[in-house]
């Protein structure tokens, strides 16, 4: 579900029982947001439906413990399309990272 500020529903965050898209912290998903969440400028994957973002989360009971997670929206009404998803640390948000590059390279994609 959505993130409620102030009793308004915020388009592009996620909240579930134990976590939510940090609106504190890196980047707007939408220039017109007065929030933030986005770990890097713009989002991984983008269509006219829908867009794949790695956003910064916290721990609501532990607010120090800040980690990041996959989330994909409908572009449409900015509502996440996942009721959870796997949290990690910046550390293995770099190893994710490290191990597409490196997949990529052994498959020899042609993106031309």
């Amino acid at each position: 579900m959505k993130i409620k500020l102030d009793g308004k529903e915020l388009d592009f965050t996620c909240k579930t029982e134990k976590f939510k898209t940090d609106i504190d912290s890196g980047h707007k998903h939408r220039e017109e947001h007065d929030y933030r969440g986005s770990a890097i400028k713009g989002s991984v994957y983008e269509d006219s439906d829908y867009s794949l973002w790695i956003e910064h989360v916290v721990e609501i009971k532990k607010p120090d413990n800040k980690v990041f997670w996959f989330m994909w929206y409908n572009n449409k009404s900015g509502k996440p399309l996942l009721t959870m998803s796997a949290v990690f640390s910046k550390n293995d948000l770099l190893k994710v990272l490290n191990n597409i590059d490196i997949k990529i390279n052994i498959i020899d994609i042609d993106f031309k």
